[in-house]
């Protein structure tokens, strides 16, 4: 089965960006204390501000989503494993937050789904990309040590 690469690369691209920038944002807020959330939901860890999480938040997400936009947007060939990077990050992410501070809010689960989405989608331009291509057809691991 053929899947049209132009409609997955755009829509994985718009993700990534919208996800990228709305990391940076929560970052900000959180290092700037805008949103003056309770230090007691950090009580799990050895933190008495929200500024590590927001660096965090910045690191872990927005960075990686941003360079996986950036990488579909030029056509790098490291874009298909950034993005299933990124989308992995981000519901792992997701995972530890919950972990760490419960459930606080609906949009956890929806961040969650997207990450889902976005390393399904990274996966399937991967595989779309390799497959007709024989040099970057992945062989299987017994090929790689018999041949």
């Amino acid at each position: 089965m053929s899947i049209p690469t132009r409609p997955l690369v755009w829509t994985l691209t718009a993700l990534e960006a919208a996800v990228a920038v709305s990391a940076v944002y929560g970052a900000v807020m959180l290092v700037i204390d805008a949103w003056h959330l309770p230090v007691t939901d950090l009580s799990p860890l050895p933190l008495d501000s929200w500024v590590l999480p927001g660096v965090a938040l910045l690191a872990t997400v927005a960075l990686p989503m941003g360079l996986a936009a950036y990488g579909l947007g030029r056509r790098c060939s490291w874009a298909a494993p950034a993005s299933i990077i990124a989308g992995t990050l981000l519901s792992g992410w997701v995972l530890v937050q919950v972990a760490v501070i419960g459930p606080q809010m609906f949009l956890q689960g929806v961040l969650f789904a997207v990450g889902l989405v976005v390393a399904v989608l990274g996966l399937m331009l991967d595989r779309t990309r390799t497959a007709g291509i024989p040099h970057l057809r992945r062989r299987s691991a017994t090929a790689r040590y018999t041949s």
